[in-house]
């Protein structure tokens, strides 16, 4: 009966919180009527304010008791004993509503965010039931696809908390906490109930940026506590990484770069370095030598025929007559080696059939030489001639078609390989005196402070695994499967590429070498990547991923999820270097463009304050743990409805593995204790106490440390 469930009714109602004053029967916080027991009163539990047939729901932020006295107008000398009352402040969550739905062609009683109606004074405000917790808490669809679990409700253990996969991920998230509040165990617990609840999403696949070298152990079973062997490992997970300065497993092609991420990483100065570098680079890259290749292979060609013709023209005899013979076979052999060589470039302006008609044409000059013998007599020359006549119409009729090439349009952003050595040796040097010659010599000083720079990046063994890279076929592609979690042993044992042993390596531990399988969690271990290049690594890496995905025809049809975790380091809202300008740039592009692709992002941050405002802006679930800085706290106000702010004031008291969630992803915010996971990442805080008292303690190998650490390791 509803009247049983009556606790007390409203006394103060604003645009998202009222105040309720408490029945005397409802004073001891638990409310007994006809459909059970149940608690009230308690922080972050729920109350019902009914309203005509919707039923608001409360959560409860604030209870209250204070004396109040009621004066007796009978008899004024009477005493009177002031009286406790009780209250509670809730936060207007939503409603539970009844409405028809036309698909089923029933009504159906669902939990919506928001609220519409409001509350008038003297309200009746009713205890919650396990029908309505089950509505809220939408228990009942937790097996769907659309939803995981990812804890309990602090309050009401008995229920699971699920978030919805397409509002979580499909529109960014964040994972905010102080450093042992349990961000870590967070992301772990919700990519394993991604890929451990619901084996069907065997497409799912998650790149973590890993600054701390965290998430190995979180997705390993090793035999034994010194870590040496892995027993086995959770959803082919692999990790990419650099055991030392020599690259092992991550290779970032310098190629792979565009102008801005030049800019930020080599930071010309102000006048003539930018334009001079970027100019060179272009150079190197190929656009402005297209039109002096095809004006290389015209003339080249035409030279050939020349050459043949001028052998032609003069009468020879005896061993004149045997080195004209010949010269003109040399020059059929050297057209025939150019076209070979412009095979690409002729193939790719559709001229296949102006290759065929010369290669038919100078087999018909390999016949008629037949050996050096003889004289140049008149027949001879004259079927050249022939053969030479065909050769020149072929060219007239086909060589203009080369200027239509448009894929060999290189541009200064386009991924095209280039050696970074003979750049800085050969080609930067010819820029450099081209520009000192078309303005001023004294530029050259100038511009070599940036060679400079060039080259102490060439030459430090910290960069070795972006500017020592050999070329190697598909590059990009092949950069792109690695880390996108596509087998690159699918379709052969061996792979060109230089990570291709350490990832052998890998696909034996993860026991599906060669089988078409991916691994669903791509680790990139940037522990040991110099904070000098952090940054800008990020960011390529990150824009790749982003470019690649706008590339797809059918778009979203690949969706990923990026993490970044202490994102503080590489997104931040105050830039102090161009590098991390570039990464903040990158990320925000993504934050605004990503989910339209299938591309999201989840935030892990200790200072959500320090980090970029617009990518904050653009998450629309948060899982927040303990926050104790008082200028985080304030600016995570800022970001989040007003409708969640008293709920805030948990933020500094939550113990390790609670937060609150709220947002997009849940149908009302509510403070969740994480699901354990086993094993956890590698982020647990040292135990001094332990330590410090073992009976076998080994202190660290000083020697073998510094050895390495001296040899630049």
């Amino acid at each position: 009966m509803e009247s049983d469930r009556k606790i007390g009714k409203i006394v103060s109602v604003n645009s998202y919180s009222a105040t309720i004053e408490l029945d005397k029967e409802a004073q001891s916080f638990v409310k007994n009527s006809f459909a059970g027991t149940h608690k009230i009163g308690i922080i972050n539990s729920y109350i019902i304010i009914p309203i005509g047939s919707d039923k608001i729901v409360g959560i409860v932020t604030k209870v209250n008791m204070f004396e109040d006295a009621e004066l007796n107008y009978k008899d004024s000398s009477a005493i009177i004993l002031p009286k406790s009352k009780r209250t509670m402040t809730v936060t207007m969550i939503g409603s539970i509503v009844t409405k028809y739905k036309e698909s089923v062609k029933e009504k159906e009683t669902r939990f919506e965010y928001g609220v519409v109606g409001y509350p008038s004074l003297d309200n009746p405000v009713w205890s919650i039931t396990e029908d309505e917790l089950e509505i809220i808490f939408s228990s009942k669809t937790n097996a769907d696809k659309k939803n995981i679990k990812i804890g309990k409700s602090t309050v009401f253990p008995d229920y699971s908390i699920a978030l919805d996969i397409d509002n979580f991920f499909g529109k960014h998230a964040a994972v905010l906490g102080n450093t042992g509040s349990g961000k870590s165990c967070t992301i772990t617990a919700i990519i394993r109930s991604v890929l451990e609840d619901k084996p069907e999403m065997k497409n799912a696949h998650f790149i973590i940026f890993d600054t701390n070298n965290e998430y190995e152990n979180a997705f390993t079973i090793y035999n034994d506590d010194t870590k040496s062997k892995i027993k086995d490992t959770f959803f082919e997970r692999l990790i990419i990484r650099n055991e030392s300065d020599t690259p092992t497993g991550f290779y970032l092609p310098h190629w792979f770069m565009n102008s801005s991420d030049y800019y930020a990483l080599f930071r010309p100065g102000e006048g003539a370095q930018g334009p001079v570098l970027f100019r060179a680079i272009t150079a190197a890259r190929g656009i402005e030598n297209i039109n002096q290749r095809v004006s290389h292979f015209s003339s080249d060609l035409n030279t050939g025929i020349s050459v043949i013709k001028g052998v032609l023209d003069e009468p020879s005899t005896g061993s004149a007559s045997y080195y004209n013979k010949k010269n003109i076979n040399q020059q059929v052999e050297g057209i025939k080696k150019l076209i070979e060589k412009n095979n690409k470039m002729l193939t790719e302006s559709k001229m296949e059939e102006f290759i065929a008609s010369m290669i038919s044409s100078l087999e018909k000059l390999t016949k008629l030489y037949g050996g050096a013998d003889g004289n140049i007599d008149a027949d001879y020359a004259s079927k050249v001639r022939d053969v030479l006549d065909e050769i020149e119409v072929y060219i007239a009729q086909n060589l203009h078609k080369l200027t239509l090439a448009s894929k060999y349009n290189y541009g200064i952003d386009t991924p095209q390989y280039f050696d970074f050595r003979e750049f800085i040796v050969s080609t930067f040097p010819q820029y450099i005196d081209r520009y000192a010659q078309e303005n001023d010599n004294r530029i050259r000083n100038y511009i070599g402070t940036l060679q400079l720079r060039l080259e102490q990046y060439f030459n430090d063994k910290r960069y070795g695994f972006i500017f020592k890279n050999e070329k190697f076929e598909n590059s990009l592609a092949q950069f792109l499967r690695y880390i996108l979690g596509e087998n690159p042993f699918n379709n052969s044992d061996e792979i060109s590429v230089p990570w291709a042993e350490y990832c052998k390596k890998q696909y034996e531990v993860l026991k599906f070498t060669n089988e078409n399988k991916r691994h669903r969690i791509t680790i990139l271990d940037f522990s040991k990547i110099s904070s000098d290049v952090l940054e800008n690594v990020t960011a390529l890496v990150g824009r790749l991923i982003f470019e690649f995905m706008q590339r797809i025809e059918n778009r979203g049809s690949f969706p990923i999820v990026l993490v970044l975790e202490e994102a503080h380091h590489y997104i931040p809202e105050f830039t102090q270097t161009e590098r991390q300008v570039r990464a903040r740039q990158v990320f925000e592009k993504i934050a605004k463009e990503g989910r339209k692709f299938g591309l999201s992002l989840l935030i892990a941050s200790q200072r959500p304050s320090e980090l970029s405002k617009t990518i904050m802006a653009q998450c629309n679930s948060f899982i927040v743990h303990r926050i104790q800085n008082p200028e985080d706290q304030k600016y995570f106000r800022s970001v989040i409805s007003s409708v969640s702010h008293d709920l805030l004031n948990q933020l500094p008291s939550l113990p390790q593995r609670s937060a609150l969630v709220m947002g997009d992803c849940v149908t009302a915010p509510v403070q969740v204790t994480i699901r354990d996971v086993n094993p956890t990442p590698d982020s647990r805080d040292p135990k001094f106490s332990e330590i410090w008292s073992r009976e076998n303690f080994q202190a660290p190998n000083f020697e073998d440390i510094c050895k390495k650490w001296e040899s630049g390791e």
